[in-house]
């Protein structure tokens, strides 16, 4: 025999059932509704608990004839209560395996290509999420909102951000030589001279335009000057800069496709950096 479900379980049930429906409104209690009729009490608990809100709208009923009928309307902490059930984070676990069984490269890369490839590599994952979810959310935003622009997209819109901020960061760490702590300048340019050039160029940069540089053109402008330049010593330049409250680093907020030198990228606090602007 089948265990009874409790109370907070129905409940849970029927907000998931009008989570799968958004846009569209379901009917709060009776037949094809959110509850049954003999759980009308905890229709009501899931009102009085924040959950969910009572909209009457009228429905085309028989013989040409409208009704008075009491939606269940989602609210962001009903979307909540039903993200919490299940945590995206296993899905992104289940990579775990597969990373798992590739191999020690025969050949060790050098700490310099390696970091390089790596801070790419990560870019392009991070860019890539974030693209799809802004494809995302256009594709929702297109389907629910009907010609007379009645639907409303907050409630998706908030499902979404809820479900993005239950996404645990999964670390895997990965075999690699040990990184030197800063990568060193090519023979003949001193790290002084680097950073001043750095500085310079910003802000001269951005007295013209208002606003800093990407990585393409301080980079391009760099390796004219020097044309051994790395893109290792170039981030570790950038970072130190940052850190030391000389420029500030901007995020790259649009497709990883528009990046045309994605390798320039920096990843900072899980955030794709791709431009420089003078320190505030």
């Amino acid at each position: 025999m089948a265990k009874a479900k409790s109370p907070d379980e129905i409940i849970v049930d029927a907000l998931t059932k009008a989570f799968n429906a958004l846009p569209t409104a379901i009917p709060l209690s009776g037949s094809k509704s959110l509850f049954t009729a003999a759980q009308g009490n905890l229709a009501e608990q899931a009102v009085q608990d924040g959950y969910l809100t009572k909209s009457v709208r009228s429905v085309p009923g028989g013989k040409g004839k409208s009704k008075q009928i009491e939606f269940g309307v989602l609210t962001k902490a009903g979307i909540l209560k039903v993200v919490e059930k299940d945590s995206p984070k296993a899905a992104l676990e289940a990579l775990l395996p597969a990373i798992e069984k590739i191999g020690k490269p025969a050949t060790q890369p050098s700490p310099s290509e390696f970091k390089a490839s790596l801070e790419t590599a990560t870019a392009t994952c991070v860019a890539a999420i974030q693209t799809a979810f802004a494809s995302l959310q256009r594709d929702v935003l297109h389907h629910i909102t009907p010609a007379d622009g009645s639907a409303d997209p907050a409630p998706v819109l908030a499902a979404l951000r809820f479900a993005l901020e239950k996404v645990e960061p999964v670390v895997v760490e990965l075999p690699a030589p040990p990184l030197p702590a800063t990568t060193n300048p090519p023979t003949g340019l001193s790290v002084k001279t680097l950073v001043a050039e750095v500085v310079d160029f910003v802000k001269a940069t951005a007295q013209e335009r208002s606003v800093g540089c990407d990585f393409e053109e301080l980079f391009n402008h760099l390796q004219k000057r020097h044309p051994d330049l790395s893109i290792g010593t170039f981030h570790d330049t950038l970072r130190n800069l940052e850190e030391t409250n000389q420029i500030r680093l901007g995020g790259w907020a649009r497709a990883l496709d528009d990046m045309t030198r994605p390798e320039l990228a920096l990843f900072i606090s899980y955030k794709v950096m791709y431009y420089a602007h003078p320190a505030q």
